[in-house]
């Protein structure tokens, strides 16, 4: 009886060293795309996230540069099938909202076409107001309760 139970504790011990390095190496955050706008004052830096997972995942700190704190975070979502991009910063559609970052878990996308109804979350961006360049973003969250970070190099273009 004893050594079943040993064997029991083993192998679920097992599964989740398994199933958390597998998370590891598959992170479920995803950056689809970024604007930015160096000419507004503060310099504004957006970026698309999906969920590539099957559970929510909640936001928890967005730092600037690997480890400065930005002037103002906020986690921007769409209802709609409109992308959030700078020019929604400046002049939000229908369908667009901005709030904390801790304000909605980033869920997966739906699977449903968008159908007029403004109900269902489609897009999440993460929009970043910073004093000077934005070379990238770190964005912590927690997945299944375990933590994870992840970097978003901002690609600027001079042309």
């Amino acid at each position: 009886m004893k050594n079943k139970t040993v064997i029991i504790i083993t192998f679920i011990v097992i599964v989740v060293l398994g199933f958390t390095m597998f998370l590891k190496m598959n992170p479920p955050l995803h950056s689809s795309g970024q604007s930015l706008n160096k000419e507004l004052n503060p310099f504004t830096f957006v970026a698309e996230i999906d969920n590539k997972g099957f559970a929510d995942i909640k936001l928890k700190e967005i730092l600037v540069n690997s480890n400065e704190n930005a002037y103002k975070v906020e986690l921007g979502i769409s209802r709609s099938n409109g992308l959030i991009t700078i020019s929604e910063v400046r002049d939000t559609s229908e369908g667009i909202s901005f709030h904390e970052i801790s304000d909605y878990p980033i869920k997966t996308p739906p699977e449903s076409k968008y159908v007029g109804d403004f109900d269902t979350i489609r897009h999440y961006a993460i929009v970043v107001y910073y004093n000077e360049g934005v070379k990238d973003i770190t964005v912590k969250y927690s997945y299944l309760g375990i933590p994870f970070e992840k970097k978003i190099a901002v690609t600027q273009s001079d042309g």
